[in-house]
């Protein structure tokens, strides 16, 4: 009879047990190392098309550069006609004869209609009244106050829109009476 030997430990090579791992881990390895690459290439096709672009954008700004000068010196010169303007404005105002202005009131005041109050702010009128009844309807007589007051050139010239605000019936000394308010500005 023959003896039959077997040998329960497994087969042990002569190779080192970094070649081993390397042997066995090789393809996930290659996996890595290839999607690494590929990684690569497109960032670097990335990044030439992003230069590219940049490129393009650059020289149209050094091409628009001129235009661009050009609009920030006009909204500097916008803002210096602005404050121009308001100084311009606020001279205007200031111009304004009062003593003129309330004698062409006055000028235009039928006999029926009295005021009550006379208020200038700022570039606005506001004139607030009586009217009674004589010889004409009291609502008749401040329609013609209104343009009376809008023909006269003075008035015409620094109030571009005067209009009849406000009117209310009312008693007053035992009278009836309209009261009124009429605003221009």
């Amino acid at each position: 009879m023959r003896k039959i030997e077997i040998n329960l430990y497994p087969y042990s090579s002569s190779q080192k047990w970094w070649n081993k791992l390397f042997v066995r881990f090789f393809p996930f390895v290659f996996l890595v190392v290839f999607f690494a690459i590929i990684i690569n290439i497109l960032f670097f096709i990335l990044t030439g098309l992003v230069s590219l672009s940049l490129n393009r954008v650059n020289k149209e700004w050094n091409e628009n550069s001129s235009q661009i000068k050009e609009i920030k010196g006009l909204k500097k010169e916008i803002e210096t006609l602005k404050i121009k303007k308001m100084d311009l404005d606020t001279l205007f105002r200031e111009r304004v004869d009062l003593s003129h202005l309330f004698a062409e009131i006055y000028a235009s005041l039928p006999k029926n209609i009295w005021l009550d109050k006379i208020t200038y702010t700022d570039g606005s009128l506001a004139l607030a009244g009586y009217a009674v009844k004589w010889k004409k309807d009291c609502l008749t007589s401040i329609d013609s106050f209104v343009k009376q007051l809008k023909r006269k050139e003075y008035i015409a010239s620094l109030f571009d829109n005067l209009i009849l605000k406000d009117t209310k019936r009312m008693e007053y000394r035992g009278r009836k009476v309209t009261y009124f308010v009429i605003y221009g500005k």
